[in-house]
């Protein structure tokens, strides 16, 4: 496997050698090409008329389900939304929808913590198992910590996929 990279950087990986990484992230290579592709193709619903950053992030749930956002910029740089977040949202609202139609057998009724479906699909078992991030950036972009606490919040397990700097070629 060839790869780059310096004592302050992690390897970076391209298309090629993506799916060796599979093994590593208790995923298939199926799945950590899915995720590539994926969050390289959410980087075309990026609005950044700002910085001109395009950013794509996909979450797999442990359902088998893909979820993808885009940075979404504003004038006023800190009312942003990063692209992992948006894929968070939509996630979390996504399934929340599934529950309360009923695909997932429960109730989807807001509960006492107002988890509503999301929360059924969790005590359900649902969970995130991993997040890829692509950017067109030839080094890596770290993802800001309120991205991180998301993920956190979330699931403490999630295999964060980007951790490796998918890279684009």
């Amino acid at each position: 496997m060839t790869t780059t990279s310096s004592p302050s950087q992690p390897p970076i990986y391209t298309p090629t050698n993506i799916p060796s990484l599979a093994p590593s992230y208790s995923l298939t290579a199926a799945e950590v090409s899915t995720l590539s592709s994926l969050s390289s193709a959410a980087k075309a619903t990026a609005y950044c008329p700002y910085s001109r950053f395009r950013v794509g992030a996909t979450i797999l749930t442990t359902d088998g389900q893909y979820f993808s956002g885009a940075n979404v910029e504003n004038a006023s740089y800190p009312v942003g939304t990063c692209a992992e977040r948006v894929a968070f949202a939509k996630a979390v609202t996504d399934l929340a929808a599934q529950v309360e139609g009923g695909r997932f057998g429960g109730a989807g009724a807001p509960d006492a913590k107002g988890e509503g479906g999301f929360g059924e699909w969790k005590r359900l078992g649902g969970g995130f198992r991993a997040l890829a991030v692509a950017t067109d950036n030839s080094l890596p972009a770290s993802p800001c910590g309120m991205c991180r606490q998301l993920w956190v919040l979330f699931s403490s397990s999630i295999e964060v996929v980007e951790s490796v700097w998918l890279k684009e070629c």
